[in-house]
């Protein structure tokens, strides 16, 4: 008994001519991007040659860093954000109500707690001697995603104590880094 195939031979040969038609301009995309991206890396650098060397470069520097998988991490994180409440915003300032860092942990820690993830917060130095903020969210398995960011005291007026104005920035800091990371929305931001 013989088998009938499925498609004709000419069906097959034009959708591997269609394949490697897809993996030519994919190709060549990726080189475009490739490039794109040198140009970009170029022009900053250039631009950052221009403006203060020391300071400019790092003013808003985020540096997301990642074990070497983390898929499990991603997977109890999307199990983890069906089980965030909606954000409460008991935060009040002249531009309106905002979610307070206590008002984005009570909307996720039941969710963290349920998929076995954590977050903390962690103020150093970098090794320019700046004040940096560090998020790491982990996971059971051990994998874990953080991204840090410079705690810089240059918006708050010369007269307020330094403390105070790297205090200012990290509670700033805190709630953004962990609305960033865990996604989420705030609709009168």
């Amino acid at each position: 008994m013989e088998i009938e195939p499925l498609i004709s031979k000419q069906e097959l040969d034009r959708l591997i001519k269609q394949g490697d038609y897809l993996v030519d301009t994919i190709d060549k995309l990726g080189e475009r991007f490739s490039g794109m991206g040198r140009t970009m890396m170029e022009n900053n650098a250039k631009l950052y040659a221009k403006i203060d060397e020391n300071i400019a470069p790092r003013l808003y520097m985020v540096r997301p860093n990642k074990s070497e998988q983390i898929g499990n991490l991603a997977a109890a994180l999307a199990k983890a954000k069906m089980e965030f409440t909606p954000l409460v915003q008991s935060g009040e300032s002249n531009r309106g109500n905002y979610a307070t860092i206590d008002d984005m942990e009570r909307s996720v820690l039941k969710g963290l707690e349920k998929y076995e993830l954590s977050y903390t917060f962690l103020v150093g130095t970098n090794e320019f001697g700046e004040y940096v903020i560090t998020l790491m969210l982990a996971h059971s398995s051990s994998q874990y995603l953080e991204t840090s960011a410079l705690l810089s005291d240059h918006q708050a007026p010369a007269t307020t104590p330094f403390h105070q104005k790297i205090g200012s920035a990290e509670k700033y800091l805190r709630r953004y880094m962990l609305r960033s990371l865990l996604c989420l929305d705030e609709e009168n931001e």
